[in-house]
Order: structure tokens, then C-alpha cells, then sequence
């Protein structure tokens, strides 16, 4: 049952997808099969909303059905398409125009790649809920509505007292999104138990999907077989990355996957402007917004972005800046009462934290959440000054977004009230999770540029 119950949402989610991408996309075969899990997955919560929403409860039976049936169905128009769906993957893929030491490289690679996979899903299967987060904030939901078989109201606490209890639920943060208790609960359903094990597979099948999905974006970008392979274990190999499969439970890894999938979008959209990639961008996008309260800022990174794509440079810097001045002068007029990732405004306190900065820039370098990245970041200002014009005029949209997320992460991180997860190393590197496969692709990017230029 739990292979069923992990291929349903993944067979949904790649019908759904095939039928978006053309054939002849380089790394189409990875892409359509990345993405589609990760749609898939995705999907899948708002169908258990849906179906609880008409009155038929959380059921996996209807849910596999009625999953089953839409999977069936893109599938069907997808062989309808006039358009042959043979491939050849061989061809398609690249790898027959490598030389024997580039394809050992390549399976080298991949293989370091999987291995990577196998060992935190071990970790996993051996594991009981433990993180703190998944304790306080989502498992408490999956856990009332397992039982309760239909999404019974989770509220404040104080709403809770008044109630006294009557038909509604309370924990940590009762405004958290449905979407990660509701894949828990998807997996116990399939199982018929309550297994705090078992119940986060889907971490497991997010973090393989994601590496595929990357794989193919750089292929899709024209970067060679063997390059992307190595980036891609690299991507694999981020230990952060890791451990957010090992103690499975909280929602970063997938913010991380849809927004940087939504980024990597939005990246060959601006250099190639084909529908099939806006439309993975927007998806993607808007779906980090039903994961976490994150995602809908860094959903505003990608309005800079747009601006650098759509308009002439001058326009561009004079809407950013505009836009950036005023949200300065309109952020006093906010009422004090306003909620922001959980926290009212007024408990924010807007003031720079020079120690919370120190701690950013010792804990990136003295931790090894990120493997060699801050070895790579050090060569990229002098990858950006070799790249050529029109280098960085293909990548002006990408380098554009990741410096938006920055400019937000280090606004959040040293002038308001989350500070403190930076200065105590809580949350500081879980949010910088959401985008730090980003810098890892555009790394990517210069590098095989550089290597192109030398050749």
C-alpha cells in the first residue's frame, strides 16, 4: 500500500505534466518526470480538501480513485496528441555524444547522487516523529484528522478556552496550511494506521524528484550531460537537504522544490518565452503559498524579475525602486494588528541586528549545512566579471530573483524580531534552504559558460 500510495500522486502528477511539455526538450523525459511527481504531490492535498470540502471525509479509497481517474485521463489525451510520443531516449538524453571517461563521470555522478537518497530515506523508515516543528505545528494536525477522519478546525488557543474544546483543535500555530498534515495523513490512510514512519515517504519521493527535475532543468538550459550530473550531486549532497528527509516532517524541503522549480521555470521562460515553461513557473509558485507563509514572499521576489525581463533596464530600476520605497513609507501606515509568518506587526521591532549579521556570515562558513557551496560562491564574482554581456543579459532574470530572496531573507533575519533565528541557529538555515539550490544552478550556469569559453 505504501508503494500505491506514492505512485498515485506521482502518476497523476506526470500525466498532468506530459501534457504540457513538447517533445524534442532537451532532459523532457527528466522534467516531465521530476516535475510531475512533485505536481503530484502537490495535488494531491488539494484533492483531499476538495473531497472532505463536499462531504466525503479524508477516504483514501475515493482520493485513489478519483486520482487514478484524472491520471487516467491526461494520460489518454496525452496519447491522442497528434504529435508522436515515441522518443528516443538515448538521443534525447544527450549521452550518446559522450566520450567513455564523460559517461563513467556521468554514472559516477548519478550514482553518488542516489546514494544520496538512500541513505537519509534509511534514516527515515528508522525513525519516529522527532523534530520539533512537525511535533508542534503540522503532525499535531495529521494526527487530529487521521482520527478524525474529516479536517476538523484547528484555532488559537485562547478561541480553544472559549470553546472549550467543543469540535475544534489547538496547537503551536493553529494558521499553519493543510497541505503537509493532509500528505501525512494520505500515507496512514493508505496503510490503515497511524505510522510515524511511514506517513513521511513522501520527503523521500520530494527530494528524488527534485534531483531529477533539476537534472532535467539543466539539460533543458543546455548545460552538457556530465555537467549537469555533477551539479545535480552536488544539489543531492547538501546535508540540510538531507536531514530534512532524515527527520521528516517539516514543510522546507518542499517550499525549497516548488520554489526553486518555479525559479529554474521562470529562468527559461525568460531566455526561450515557451508557454509550457511560464506555466510551470506560475504553478509552482502559487503552490509554495499552500505549503508555508513563506512562500507567498518569495512569490513578490519574482515581480522584480519580471520587471528586468519585460522592461528596458531604465523602466526596470525605476519600478523596483519605487515598489522598495514604497514599501518602506507605507510599512509605519500598516495596522499594528497585522499578521506577518505568524507574528503581529508590532512584535516584529524593525531595527538592525549587527549580531544576527556576524552570526549569518561565521555560521555559513564554520557549519556544514552546505557542503562545498560556500567553496563555489567564493569564485562567482569572478565567473559574473568573465561571463560576457550577453552572458548576464541571458541570466539578468534569475540573478534578479536571487537577489530579491536575499534582500528579503536578510531584511527578516537582521532587522525584525526573527533575528533571533538567526543569532540562535534555529530557523536562519531552514529558510535559506528555500533558495540556496538556485545559487547552486546559476553556478552551474557560469561554470559551464567558462568551460564553453576555454574549450
Amino acid at each position: 500500500m505504501v508503494i500505491i500510495a506514492l505512485a498515485l500522486p506521482a502518476f497523476m502528477g506526470i500525466s498532468l505534466i506530459s501534457l504540457l511539455i513538447p517533445n524534442g526538450v532537451p532532459g523532457r523525459v527528466a522534467i516531465v518526470s521530476g516535475t510531475g511527481v512533485i505536481a503530484g504531490i502537490l495535488l494531491l492535498p488539494l484533492l483531499l480538501r476538495f473531497l472532505n470540502l463536499v462531504g466525503l471525509g479524508l477516504s483514501f479509497g475515493i482520493t485513489a480513485i478519483t486520482a487514478g481517474l484524472i491520471g487516467t485521463t491526461a494520460m489518454w489525451f496525452r496519447l491522442r496528441q497528434r504529435e508522436s510520443c515515441a522518443v528516443d531516449l538515448t538521443r534525447s538524453s544527450g549521452l550518446s555524444d559522450l566520450s567513455p571517461i564523460e559517461r563513467l563521470l556521468f554514472i559516477v555522478f548519478i550514482a553518488l547522487a542516489a546514494w544520496h537518497l538512500v541513505l537519509p530515506t534509511l534514516e527515515l523508515l528508522s525513525r519516529p516523529l522527532l523534530a520539533w516543528d512537525t511535533t508542534m505545528h503540522w503532525a499535531t494536525k495529521s494526527k487530529a484528522w487521521f482520527y478524525e477522519r474529516e479536517m476538523t478546525a484547528f484555532v488559537s488557543p485562547q478561541h480553544w478556552l472559549e470553546l472549550r474544546g467543543t469540535k475544534v483543535f489547538t496547537d503551536n500555530n493553529a494558521s499553519y496550511p493543510a497541505t503537509v498534515p493532509l500528505l501525512q495523513i494520505w500515507m496512514c490512510l493508505a496503510i490503515g494506521r497511524w505510522d510515524e514512519s511511514l506517513m513521511n515517504m513522501p520527503w523521500a519521493l520530494c527530494l528524488g524528484a527534485f534531483g531529477v527535475a533539476f537534472y532535467g532543468m539543466a539539460r533543458a538550459a543546455s548545460i552538457r550531460p556530465t555537467s549537469a550530473a555533477l551539479f545535480t550531486y552536488l544539489l543531492m549532497s547538501l546535508p540540510l537537504l538531507n536531514i530534512h528527509v532524515a527527520l521528516a516532517g517539516y514543510a522546507d524541503l518542499f517550499i525549497s522544490a516548488t520554489f526553486s522549480l518555479a525559479a529554474l521555470a521562470f529562468y527559461l521562460w525568460s531566455v526561450e518565452r515557451k508557454y509550457w515553461q511560464a506555466l510551470l513557473s506560475v504553478f509552482f509558485a502559487v503552490a509554495g503559498v499552500a505549503i508555508k507563509l513563506e512562500g507567498a514572499m518569495w512569490l513578490a521576489a519574482f515581480l522584480p524579475g519580471l520587471a528586468v525581463i519585460l522592461l528596458r533596464w531604465q523602466w526596470s530600476l525605476l519600478v523596483i525602486s519605487g515598489g522598495l520605497i514604497m514599501f518602506i513609507l507605507m510599512l509605519p501606515l500598516l495596522p499594528g494588528g497585522l499578521i506577518i509568518a505568524g507574528q503581529s506587526l508590532d512584535t516584529l521591532f524593525i531595527d538592525y541586528r549587527p549580531e544576527a549579521t556576524k552570526q549569518i556570515v561565521t555560521s555559513f562558513w564554520s557549519m556544514g549545512n552546505w557542503n562545498v557551496l560556500p567553496y563555489l560562491i567564493t569564485v562567482l564574482p569572478a565567473l559574473l566579471l568573465f561571463a560576457g554581456k550577453q552572458t548576464l543579459w541571458r541570466l539578468r532574470g534569475l540573478i534578479t530573483v536571487i537577489l530579491s530572496v536575499l534582500l528579503i531573507f536578510l531584511f527578516i533575519f537582521t532587522f525584525t524580531g526573527f533575528s533571533a533565528g538567526a543569532v540562535q541557529l534555529t530557523s536562519v538555515w531552514r529558510v535559506a534552504l528555500h533558495f540556496i539550490p538556485l545559487i547552486l544552478f546559476l553556478l552551474m550556469l557560469l561554470f559551464e559558460r567558462f568551460q564553453l569559453s576555454h574549450e
